[in-house]
């Protein structure tokens, strides 16, 4: 079924700690996003660590409104969508300052992304992670991605996300583009070099990303 089925669902807590599980084999037959291995709803502060988590439809799927919070430690392989947030124009959808480190995201169809029509989820911070996949992030302001190794794929960032750091970024050398910036805009660029990407002035103010 397309609605929602989870292995953990959490909603309406504030400063919840999910630590060392295993969830696997949450799978709907298209691989919609409502089945996941867990999803949150309307929480702050919540903490994700230390699970593995595999052959989902979707790993972790922040789906609603799920503010300051960390996900960290954890090991999500072979599942079609490893880790999705959805923010819509529903002012309650919108998910804000969320971090991120400290993962290992392999072998997934997709792999990290934050998104969905035209919301906001402004000052998240995605660092010391390696992906096997790219970072995908829709609107928003004061993103800070840093430290990741991105084995393939790149970093996306859709309508009128903005970046305030982006630096020491590693980025396998046979990836398609290095970024792509306001995709789906009139202004949508791409980077398809190291250094086009260095001296391309995208961060906020003017700015340049880093090494």
């Amino acid at each position: 079924f397309t609605d929602n089925r989870e292995g953990l669902r959490i909603e309406g807590t504030s400063y919840t700690l999910i630590q060392n599980c295993k969830l696997y084999n949450y799978r709907e037959t298209n691989n919609n996003h409502n089945t996941s291995a867990i999803k949150t709803y309307d929480n702050d502060h919540l903490t994700i660590e230390n699970t593995e988590i595999y052959n989902c439809s979707q790993g972790i799927f922040l789906k609603r409104n799920t503010d300051d919070s960390i996900i960290r430690y954890n090991y999500i392989h072979d599942c079609y969508n490893a880790f999705f947030t959805h923010v819509s124009t529903d002012a309650n959808s919108i998910s804000d300052r969320n971090q991120v480190y400290h993962n290992v995201i392999a072998k997934c169809f997709e792999g990290f992304s934050v998104g969905y029509r035209d919301g906001t989820g402004d000052e998240w911070e995605v660092f010391n992670n390696t992906f096997y996949s790219g970072i995908g992030c829709s609107n928003g302001r004061g993103w800070k991605i840093w430290n990741n190794i991105i084995a393939s794929g790149a970093i996306a960032a859709y309508g009128g996300n903005t970046l305030s750091e982006c630096d020491d970024n590693l980025f396998a050398p046979d990836n398609e583009y290095i970024a792509r910036l306001h995709v789906y805009e009139k202004n949508d660029k791409t980077y398809k070099s190291l250094y086009s990407w260095q001296f391309s002035g995208e961060l906020e103010g003017g700015g340049n990303p880093g090494a």
